[in-house]
């Protein structure tokens, strides 16, 4: 049993062009061709391509591969060393955000419960001035707003009290 270029192509999910390139790299080995001249791929073709894509997909470079043949030591090699080098790029990003937690965490719970405080405030001093339909649509506003905001307790009350002031105001 054999395939075609493109029916390797569609069982290994890549394409006739990314088989041909990988010919030419001599990463997978040209199979024979028929009596017409047309390819005749075998199972180590696509077991090859296989291990080629499953190398790719782990982040091994094309010319890493190549060095690479169905020698079991040799792959173990390579993955160990791209282990290693994931693990140096990594490293600093994983230590930065390890550094960053606790303080982001801080600040999260900080600006969560002054925000709630707020709100609390602001609404209930409103509840004096409108009905409950006119602090429901108050309350929306505030609860998508708010959320973006860090609001000192002296605007909150600053902000109160020009509420009450407008309120007061008789419509003209």
């Amino acid at each position: 049993m054999g395939w075609s270029t493109s029916e390797l192509a569609r069982l290994t999910g890549t394409t006739v062009n990314t088989i041909r390139h990988y010919h030419k790299l001599g990463l997978l080995t040209e199979p024979d061709r028929m009596s017409n001249g047309c390819k005749q791929y075998g199972a180590s073709h696509l077991l090859r391509l296989h291990q080629i894509r499953r190398m790719r997909e782990l982040g091994v470079p094309l010319t890493d591969i190549g060095s690479v043949d169905d020698d079991h030591e040799q792959q173990q090699l390579a993955l160990k060393q791209l282990e290693v080098d994931l693990g140096e790029q990594i490293a600093p990003s994983m230590k930065r955000q390890l550094e960053a937690k606790p303080w982001l965490l801080a600040l999260t719970e900080r600006m969560t419960g002054d925000v709630k405080m707020g709100q609390a405030a602001i609404i209930g001093s409103l509840r004096e001035l409108y009905n409950d339909a006119q602090i429901d649509v108050i309350q929306r506003a505030f609860i998508s707003v708010f959320p973006k905001l860090d609001i000192p307790d002296a605007d909150r009350e600053r902000f109160i009290a020009f509420i009450k002031h407008i309120a007061a105001k008789p419509e003209g």
